[in-house]
């Protein structure tokens, strides 16, 4: 066996039954001459070989170190909405620390990306770029990395549910949010309206409208943040129950075939849209502002963000789960992790960015995230009660075995995207219902 190998397999024996560890200093030149029984000459050269790799730092006139104890600068663009940044910095920081991964994690907005602000590119500085992305979403940012082939990769994976990993596009899960109605109790027991007469056939929405006017009370808002580009995803909770009690069938729902929008679900959802406000600004009286009695695709976020956030003050907030036949319909969005790395970023490095990654999607972190977070881990073995958000009140949001859950990919980012601009054509622009549905018809496949 080569001397570089035997050296290798030295080291790596010694990480794993944890005798060393990064930043711990390995042996002299002149005690590996001994104890490998080869010349001075050849260690050498087998050090710069391994520091070459990333395996060790070599530090003339001190020795030879293992790797991973310098700082590795990573930016990690995620969405300022889910966990205030200081919040989440606080938490990433101890976790990796704790990990010993010798990490610093630059936290900035994802919409840099979007907007086109930024590059999102690695660089020499900044070896490993990891951006939070939406199911659909992609990014024109060479580098990408995949990590099939490092160890426990296959393991990480059988550990995380199967519905998550169907999203994946490229990256790994991070976590998941529900979806479903809410209700500001006190806005609604003024218009006078039964809760019990909630049901999500939508049959109750003209004497639930007429109840609201009356009062002087808007209906509901819908969240159509332009920033956000696609807000047609903020239409899919009562489309989808809508579609589902029209047809009757899962399989009708996720398999668009025309006519699809052209019937009862797409009126009805037109109808919706008409007595309904869109929040289009933070300035707007919005659910979130006590502006309306519902929210029709609320977020499972807002079990904890809910009069935490100076913009976010909702009285009495109930959850009322859609459902159909008995069973519960739950919109699930799995935001996915995309890593590009640097062609400078050496063996070590890439390394302890898989580590990284695994940290995130760790149970532990998981656990963390989700509890100040209010999203739904990707993993199998976190259960309810371990959520620190979770009660009675807020079980609509926690997916069981016998729900229906509906994933937020039956529509491309394009297709989302044209539907927006016909949506905003009929709420701005009074354009005809029916041109409008089948134009939205037309971009499904027959």
């Amino acid at each position: 066996m080569r001397t570089i190998d035997k050296i290798r397999n030295f080291i790596n024996q010694k990480l794993v039954s944890g005798q060393l560890r990064a930043g711990s200093r390995l042996p002299s030149s002149n005690e590996m001459m001994k104890l490998f029984e080869t010349s001075y000459n050849t260690v050498r050269s087998s050090l710069r070989k391994l520091s070459e790799e990333g395996l060790v730092d070599v530090d003339n006139g001190r020795g030879s170190f293992i790797a991973g104890a310098k700082q590795l600068d990573v930016v990690f663009y995620c969405l300022p909405t889910i966990v205030e940044f200081d919040q989440l910095e606080k938490l990433l920081t101890a976790h990796i620390k704790k990990k010993l991964l010798h990490v610093n994690l630059h936290l900035k907005n994802v919409y840099q990306l979007i907007k086109g602000l930024e590059t999102g590119a690695p660089d020499n500085v900044n070896k490993a770029v990891i951006i939070e992305c939406a199911p659909e979403m992609t990014y024109n940012i060479p580098g990408l990395y995949n990590f099939t082939e490092y160890d426990g990769y296959s393991d990480l994976l059988a550990k995380l549910l199967p519905a998550a990993k169907e999203t994946m596009n490229g990256g790994l899960p991070y976590y998941s949010y529900t979806s479903q109605l809410a209700v500001n109790g006190t806005l609604l027991k003024k218009t006078g309206f039964s809760k019990k007469s909630i049901t999500s056939d939508f049959l109750w929405w003209d004497d639930f409208t007429q109840a609201c006017r009356k009062a002087n009370i808007c209906p509901a808002t819908f969240d159509w943040s332009q920033e956000a580009k696609w807000p047609f995803g903020s239409l899919y909770c009562p489309f989808f129950s809508l579609k589902l009690h029209e047809t009757n069938s899962v399989e009708a729902l996720l398999t668009p075939r025309r006519p699809y929008f052209e019937g009862y679900a797409g009126k009805r959802l037109l109808k919706i849209i008409g007595d309904s406000e869109f929040s289009i600004s933070p300035a707007f009286a919005s659910f979130y502002r006590g502006g309306s009695v519902m929210n029709l695709s609320q977020s499972s976020w807002i079990t904890v963000q809910n009069k935490i956030r100076s913009n976010i003050n909702i009285d009495d907030l109930q959850i009322i789960p859609y459902s159909l036949n008995g069973k519960r319909i739950i919109n699930m969005q799995t935001n996915n992790l995309h890593t590009y790395i640097s062609p400078t970023a050496n063996t070590e490095e890439k390394s302890r960015i898989w580590k990284l990654l695994q940290m995130l999607l760790s149970k532990s972190f998981q656990k963390d995230f989700c509890s100040i977070s209010g999203a739904v881990s990707v993993r199998k073995d976190l259960m309810a009660k371990d959520y620190a958000w979770y009660c009675d009140d807020f079980a609509p949001f926690m997916p069981t075995a016998d729900d229906i859950i509906i994933h937020s990919k039956i529509f491309s980012r394009s297709m989302k995207a044209y539907f927006t601009a016909l949506i905003e054509q009929y709420k701005f622009n009074h354009a005809d219902q029916d041109v409008i549905l089948r134009f939205m018809d037309n971009r499904i496949q027959k």
